[in-house]
């Protein structure tokens, strides 16, 4: 495997930006309009032109119809032309195939400012976390996790935009958004959320619960050097990362039109490897037949706290009628009893694998929480005894707090004591999770919706 370079998520602000022209993966000319050329050099791959409207042969009038991946989950709507899932990672809609070329192209015809950004849009179509295999990871939760992700009770989108100038990457500022999103079954594109798109609570119910923008997306300034290689280039100021609790909002499918089942809380969601080659492609990973295959060394991280996940108000997940951090601590509960008396916070730790002891994940990191260590540091690995998961891996904590920002980044901050029974470090108070993931192409469109999805049943 190859050495993979860490760089936090508001720091990549370009993924995959351009695309060859028709290498199987993608076809450009906007939705419902036909190229020429395009057509003639993509008709052996994956769209041709038709004469279809409303489903039907022999109309005068013809429509780009993208040929459908039929390994693709059908779910969802649409399942025909520029909307249906297609190409080896299932993206939907005018994907991401636009070369440096084709951008300097548009921007002479007057269709883009000059030296306006690159802008590429993904959805993460697949993820399962990889180092948590007793608990969150154990069956059967990957494979629900994954239907969820398929029907879209879940959904998360990256877009990213990059400077270019003259057919090439230039150095300059770019720019990054992720973060939830609505499905549009029309189109199959999606929008951002509102203001008041999502449910709100009394305050202190969980991280933002009385917010009804919760889901909206802040839009984090990068600086691009690109005489670097890879993802070394990309630096973000500590002003400007977001440094507190972000909330994602996931469904209870036991509806014929899904309802808000629990807001997943996490801290510093980050990118650690991305492929970023001069030729890249729509799909970063593929589906083949019913099986997820996911980016090749792709994964990314998040931190998981404790306490806002261990609301009854908000995390109790229906399908496992537990909450998200009892689940992290013991896996999937069966018996009765244990609903009533495991808790991730007042059961007292033990070493997993004891006797007696019924944790099965201890967690194995330390998260800010009040305004002062926000402002400090960030989460990171604090369980000194960890063992790396990938080349490069490792824990750099120290046993004192610290007092400022360290801006060598050589040093994340204090170390905790996994059973939280050490009289000098604190006890560490999340996990770190570790995700494979399929990244697609995909379309976000500028208006936005009121409310959170509710499927397209």
């Amino acid at each position: 495997m190859q050495e993979l370079q860490k760089s936090r998520i508001w720091v990549m602000a370009a993924l995959g930006l351009i695309v060859g022209g028709c290498d199987g993966e993608s076809g450009g000319g906007a939705p419902g309009e036909a190229n020429d050329a395009q057509a003639s050099s993509c008709a052996e791959a994956e769209w041709t032109c038709t004469d279809y409207l409303d489903g039907e042969k022999g109309d005068a009038q013809p429509w780009l119809d993208y040929a459908r991946n039929l390994d693709c989950p059908a779910e969802v709507t649409p399942n025909r032309g520029p909307g249906a899932a297609r190409g080896a990672c299932c993206h939907r809609g005018q994907p991401n195939s636009v070369t440096l070329d084709e951008f300097d192209a548009r921007e002479a015809a007057g269709q883009l400012e000059p030296d306006e950004l690159a802008v590429s849009t993904y959805r993460v179509n697949y993820g399962v976390t990889l180092n948590h295999p007793l608990t969150v990871g154990a069956a059967p939760l990957p494979s629900l996790a994954t239907g969820r992700r398929d029907t879209m009770q879940e959904t998360l989108v990256m877009q990213f935009g990059a400077p270019r100038s003259g057919g090439q990457w230039t150095s300059g500022e770019g720019w990054t958004e992720i973060g939830a999103a609505f499905y549009n079954c029309d189109d199959g594109s999606f929008s951002r959320y509102s203001e008041t798109a999502a449910p709100v609570f009394e305050e202190g119910t969980f991280p933002n619960a009385d917010s009804g923008d919760r889901y909206m997306v802040d839009r984090i300034p990068n600086s691009i050097d690109a005489s670097q290689s890879g993802m070394q280039g990309f630096t973000t100021a500590w002003e400007d990362r977001i440094h507190g609790f972000g909330n994602n909002s996931f469904l209870d499918p036991a509806f014929a039109e899904y309802q808000w089942d629990y807001d997943l809380i996490v801290q510093d969601f980050e990118l650690i490897a991305f492929e970023r080659d001069d030729e890249l492609v729509d799909c970063h990973g593929a589906r083949d037949g019913d099986v997820w295959s996911p980016q090749a060394d792709g994964l990314y991280e998040a931190f998981l706290p404790m306490a806002p996940n261990n609301r009854p108000d908000n995390g109790i997940i229906t399908l496992q009628e537990s909450t998200i951090c009892t689940l992290f601590a013991f896996g999937v509960l069966s018996d009765e009893m244990d609903f009533a008396t495991l808790d991730c916070e007042t059961t007292e730790r033990c070493t997993p694998g004891s006797a007696d002891c019924r944790w099965k994940q201890l967690p194995d990191s330390l998260c800010p929480i009040t305004d002062g260590e926000l402002d400090t540091w960030e989460c990171h690995l604090g369980d000194e005894a960890h063992t790396p998961d990938f080349d490069g891996d490792a824990v750099r904590c120290t046993a004192d707090a610290p007092t400022e920002r360290d801006a060598t980044g050589d040093v994340e901050g204090q170390c905790c004591d996994p059973l939280g029974a050490s009289d000098t470090l604190p006890a560490c108070n999340a996990w770190r999770t570790l995700n494979d993931y399929t990244l697609a192409s995909a379309v976000v469109r500028e208006d936005v919706s009121d409310e959170v999805f509710r499927s397209c049943l």
